[in-house]
């Protein structure tokens, strides 16, 4: 699901990756990449980033154990809506013509 109702513009690859995973609970490493268009190591080192910062968590697939799925933390959670919010905003703002 590509998030259509913010501005690519103004949203950087971490915050992007942040609303992803909070709309795409339990999501993968390879479906992040695929949806960023990004290389798997960018991604990585991204996710490691926001796992590091305590916003998301990496849990074992109970199907395949070489499965990491990713979760937003209630940190997470927070931070999200509160982009959200903010974008909203941003959108309201757009002079109509």
């Amino acid at each position: 699901m590509k998030l259509q109702h913010f501005d690519e513009q103004f949203m950087t690859p971490i915050m992007e990756l942040l609303l992803f995973i909070y709309y795409n609970e339990g999501t993968t490493l390879t479906f992040c990449a695929q949806y960023l268009k990004r290389q798997l190591s960018l991604v990585r080192r991204l996710l490691n980033k926001l796992e590091n910062s305590g916003l998301i968590e990496k849990k074992l697939s109970q199907k395949d154990n070489r499965i990491k799925l990713i979760y937003t933390s209630i940190e997470g959670k927070e931070l999200a809506r509160q982009l959200e919010l903010y974008a909203s905003k941003i959108n309201q703002m757009k002079i109509q013509y």
